[in-house]
């Protein structure tokens, strides 16, 4: 198993449906990205979630899935990435390959992007 910080693995550069308790976010050409509801827990200004980023096609290192736990806040407009998994199986299921716990810097939201839409979601 690798470890590494797996913020880069989200492409937070980017009508809902549901999978098992994944409301979906958004799907591009290789990833269905969906985001937990009972995995968002706010504190203050604060609010984390877990977002699970399903893949199409088996990346080079067998990655079908990818969960990751985020931190937004709300106010600042700002989030970052507090840990990491990746699988083998679609949907956050089977072994897996690889786990971060490595928290990540703060970055801005911009418009139009993944990072901004889970924002609005979760921060109202």
């Amino acid at each position: 198993m690798r470890v590494k910080n797996a913020f880069g693995y989200f492409h937070f550069f980017f009508p809902l449906t549901s999978f098992a308790g994944w409301l979906e976010l958004e799907e591009t050409y290789n990833e269905n990205f969906y985001y937990s509801t009972p995995s968002v827990k706010k504190s203050g200004d604060h609010v984390t979630v877990t977002i699970l980023s399903d893949i199409k096609q088996m990346d080079p290192d067998g990655e079908m899935s990818r969960t990751g736990d985020y931190e937004f806040n709300c106010v600042k407009e700002k989030f970052r990435n507090l840990s990491a998994v990746h699988y083998a199986e679609p949907m956050g299921q089977g072994r897996q390959i690889m786990i971060s716990r490595v928290v990540g810097e703060w970055v801005s939201i911009h418009e139009k992007t993944l990072a901004n839409k889970v924002h609005a979601i979760i921060c109202q």
